[in-house]
């Protein structure tokens, strides 16, 4: 789809450990840990052009130092773009994992 993202209204979600190239989680506990290999994934709202419709796309993971937008400005992208990617079914949350904030908006 073609369109643009709304990067001030993005979502993190976590915490979450850091996933290697092999799929394996590494940096022990997500509570204890205190290291890069914690973090969260960023969700921003894509506005498709045309219609209007949005879309929430998971941009990725970024470790707990990178939660301020203007830490990663980098991979922000702004203006028309395309994206392409999988549809994916809705997760159930882990008894272990805290609770949404909608006043921080961590998810």
């Amino acid at each position: 789809v073609t369109g643009q993202f709304e990067n001030n209204k993005e979502i993190l979600i976590g915490p979450r450990s850091y996933i290697d190239a092999k799929g394996e989680a590494v940096g022990g506990g997500i509570i204890s840990a205190r290291d890069s290999k914690v973090g969260f994934l960023v969700v921003s709202p894509f506005i498709i052009s045309g219609t209007g419709q949005r879309i929430l796309v998971n941009r990725g993971w970024i470790p707990r130092n990178k939660l301020k937008s203007e830490t990663r400005w980098d991979g922000e992208i702004v203006g028309q773009c395309s994206v392409s990617g999988v549809l994916r079914v809705t997760e159930e949350r882990s008894s272990l994992s805290p609770a949404n904030n909608v006043n921080t908006d961590m998810w």
